[in-house]
């Protein structure tokens, strides 16, 4: 399977998650839920996110922290959500679901910084690529020649006339 497919996967093996949460959670059978839903790394897109296909270059970099804020935020407010609805607090659990649609804004921004992270998979991060390789290879060569690179000067700073 591609890196595509898999993220595509997980994007969609997610999606069917919140969405089987959240109708347990507004038929009232939150029993057929297990007991905590905060692990981020049983879901099938934790499985992916944390599993072996994503190298680990990746997992040093932006994307990656983004999207695993955003996919444990998501855990988290679903655990707070469950809670809810098993302690006898339904109407705050469904409020959290209908009105305030947190799950839903963090589940978007989780698919979207997923997508995001897809088109920018494999490439070195920004800081890397900002410098030209002729500037680098000629700092380079002046390290190895004991030469100091020169500094930019500064414009001369024109003398105002006194009055």
């Amino acid at each position: 399977m591609s890196t595509s497919d898999e993220i595509h996967a997980a994007i969609a093996a997610h999606g069917a998650w919140k969405d089987a949460f959240i109708q347990s959670i507004r038929s009232g059978q939150v029993d057929s839920l297990p007991p905590s839903v905060n692990d981020d790394h049983r879901c099938a897109f934790g499985a992916w996110l944390f599993g072996e296909t994503v190298p680990a270059r990746e997992r040093r970099g932006a994307h990656f922290m983004k999207v695993r804020s955003l996919h444990a935020e998501i855990h988290r407010l679903a655990e707070d959500i469950l809670k809810k609805a098993r302690t006898g607090r339904r109407t705050e659990a469904k409020k959290l679901l209908e009105s305030d649609k947190a799950l839903e804004v963090f589940s978007t921004s989780l698919q979207l910084a997923t997508l995001e992270w897809e088109r920018n998979w494999g490439k070195a991060p920004a800081a890397l690529r900002s410098k030209p390789k002729k500037a680098i290879a000629k700092k380079a060569t002046a390290k190895k020649a004991g030469v100091k690179p020169k500094k930019a000067s500064k414009p001369a700073k024109k003398k105002r006339p006194r009055h």
